[in-house]
């Protein structure tokens, strides 16, 4: 057992060489349970005045320390150019992870998105594939577009873009498309008033229904236009509900101008005279 001077704590670790609270160096070890020597009574009596010896440098020899411990226990150092244990083993980067999970998520958004954008196509292929119909279906949608504002259906709207639209010689409507008076022959649709110029109509006819002995109707669905000296012509006679009823097809060039043929006859322009004249189907 060692013990501290400083302080009086004692270690029972011999291997302890200085004093864990101060830094002291312990004493010798020692037996705490050895009969303990009492050392004589200490003398008081004055010490007798040292006479140095002539010649002496006037002051004495260092005293040697009586205390004797053992070796601290230092652990050894190593030469700086010995190698050491150190893991060289390559470390796995987390970077390809990141970049498959992120290629992972891009193709998954792809997928939704392409789903999204192709799953009405693919109902409305479907749909048309399961409805057999002796005539053309009609593509009209009467609420699905818009045209300056106005709410047209799809397929006047066509119609409409494919002769130059707002920038056309038809313009913007001037009215919203109604239901077109029924004609002598019985046809039914919808129409649209223009004012561009000398003004317009376009004319679609009504879809192909499927009731019960329905005739066909080649044109269900169709949109054609009325516009120039043919229209103003066509709209003092009462338009779809005049004698020449609907018309079947767009104007076209003739000579000696143009001409647009109807359900019971045709209007035809001179552009010679710039005038448009009614006739009815047989007529000379």
């Amino acid at each position: 057992m060692k013990s501290c001077p400083s302080c009086n704590r004692t270690y029972s670790d011999d291997t302890i060489t200085f004093c864990l609270v101060d830094g002291s160096v312990l004493s010798a070890p020692y037996d705490p349970n050895q009969t303990r020597r009492i050392p004589e009574p200490r003398t008081t009596k004055a010490a007798a005045t040292e006479i140095l010896p002539s010649g002496s440098s006037g002051s004495r020899p260092p005293l040697q320390s009586t205390i004797r411990a053992p070796a601290p226990n230092v652990p050894p150092v190593y030469p700086s150019n010995q190698p050491t244990n150190i893991d060289d083993s390559p470390k796995r980067s987390i970077v390809p992870w990141l970049l498959v999970s992120a290629a992972i998520v891009i193709v998954g958004i792809i997928g939704i998105v392409a789903v999204v954008i192709m799953a009405p196509g693919f109902a409305n292929n479907k749909t048309s594939r399961t409805q057999a119909s002796p005539s053309p279906v009609s593509a009209i949608k009467p609420t699905n577009a818009t045209m300056c504002g106005q709410t047209v259906s799809e397929a006047i709207l066509n119609k409409w873009t494919e002769m130059g639209g707002e920038a056309g010689k038809l313009g913007c409507p001037i009215n919203q498309e109604t239901e077109a008076p029924t004609s002598p022959a019985g046809t039914t649709g919808r129409w649209i008033q223009f004012a561009k110029g000398d003004g317009g109509y376009l004319i679609v006819y009504s879809p192909q229904t499927s009731e019960p002995n329905m005739k066909p109707a080649p044109l269900a669905g169709r949109v054609f236009e009325v516009t120039g000296c043919m229209f103003k012509l066509y709209a003092s006679l009462g338009g779809t509900k005049s004698w020449l009823g609907f018309p079947i097809g767009d104007g076209y060039e003739i000579d000696p101008g143009a001409r647009q043929n109807f359900e019971a006859g045709y209007v035809e322009w001179d552009r010679k005279t710039y005038r448009c004249d009614a006739h009815a189907l047989g007529a000379k």
